[in-house]
């Protein structure tokens, strides 16, 4: 992760996903994700690059729009994430 080591936070590490995926299942992805995160009142969304239980990298872009920006929309966020890194 060249790019990403020093420019995204970590998850659950810092950051703006410092206190994000704190619950299981997503809680796997900690120390995997390293992201940015962006929000409106209706729309959430998270981009960059996980490190998968199989060593690889794989980029990723998730947006959700249409619906009120709360902690169940970040936590199905997270969720959706943490399957990138196959810990899930």
């Amino acid at each position: 992760m060249i790019f990403a080591d020093a420019s995204l936070p970590i998850a659950g590490r810092t950051g703006t996903l410092q206190n994000r995926f704190e619950t299981a299942p997503a809680s796997c992805a900690v120390g995997r994700v390293r992201a940015k995160t962006g929000s409106l009142r209706d729309a959430g969304a998270m981009a960059g690059i996980a490190k998968g239980t199989d060593g690889k990298e794989r980029v990723f872009a998730v947006v959700s729009n249409g619906q009120p920006y709360d902690a169940d929309l970040r936590g199905r966020i997270d969720s959706f994430v943490a399957t990138t890194t196959l810990c899930m």
